[in-house]
């Protein structure tokens, strides 16, 4: 199955494509957002181009973690990523699947400071997006041994 991931935001939204056969993702050029919503050209050249049999989104924070942090923007993120999400279900007729991504654009931006890169806003959003679908696929294909060892 083919993949294409969404590091969500509301200027920007990184996009990586990636397999359940190779399990491993790439970078795609960012998606430029217009107040939180992507322009449907945009994502239909892009959907068009990739054939994706699914989405995965990265989820920011629960309103537990938020009101960890005291400040409601994980919150409202996330509420924009489950609208976002839905649309793509309804759009596209494909399922999305919602993932774990707390604190991930800050890990990547050390990653990239460390190797001395400094990373354009757009870049970095498809770097997170890459790393979001990477890790995914790994947690799947590992699903997937250990099912297959249980079964044995």
């Amino acid at each position: 199955m083919r993949y294409l991931a969404f590091d969500y935001g509301t200027q920007s939204s990184g996009i990586a494509v990636g397999g359940d056969i190779s399990c491993s993702a790439e970078p795609l050029p960012a998606l430029t957002m217009n107040n939180g919503w992507a322009d449907d050209e945009q994502l239909y050249k892009l959907v068009a181009e990739w054939s994706p049999d699914a989405f995965v989104l990265g989820l920011p924070a629960t309103p537990a973690q938020a009101a960890e942090s005291k400040t409601s923007q994980p919150i409202n993120i996330a509420k924009r990523v489950h609208s976002f999400s839905a649309y793509l279900q309804r759009k596209f007729n494909r399922p999305c699947h919602l993932i774990d991504e707390r604190l991930s654009s800050r890990v990547m931006e050390e990653k990239l400071k460390d190797m001395g890169v400094k990373a354009e806003a757009g870049v970095l959003d498809s770097m997170v997006a890459c790393a979001l679908l990477q890790g995914w696929l790994e947690q799947q294909e590992n699903t997937k041994d250990n099912t297959k060892k249980s079964g044995e």
